[in-house]
């Protein structure tokens, strides 16, 4: 694995004129801990297909949640709303508006 990644990079970076490592630096996550930034997270991470405009609206996005948390129709038994939508009013037509 570590020569075709090599490899890889090699000819990555001659045919985009780079150098170094394809994936530099640590990985870093946050824990989100406070209620403000749970909401920026979640609205950071809903409308990045927009801001990269793949997507015209965030629920238009194929692997995005954020079309299950504006409605209860098929949504995944995995995926928990109430945390998110408790305080606009819950999981009810008032908190997902």
């Amino acid at each position: 694995m570590q020569h075709i990644n090599g490899v890889y990079t090699q000819r990555f970076n001659r045919r985009h004129g780079r150098d170094g490592s394809l994936f530099r630096g640590r990985f870093r996550s946050r824990v989100v801990q406070e209620e403000v930034y749970s909401f920026a997270a979640a609205r950071y991470i809903h409308n990045n297909p927009v801001e990269a405009r793949l997507v015209r609206t965030a629920k238009a996005y194929e692997w995005s949640s954020h079309r299950h948390y504006l409605s209860r129709a098929a949504r995944p038994d995995w995926l928990e709303v109430e945390t998110l939508l408790a305080p606009f009013g819950g999981d009810r037509p008032k908190g997902r508006r």
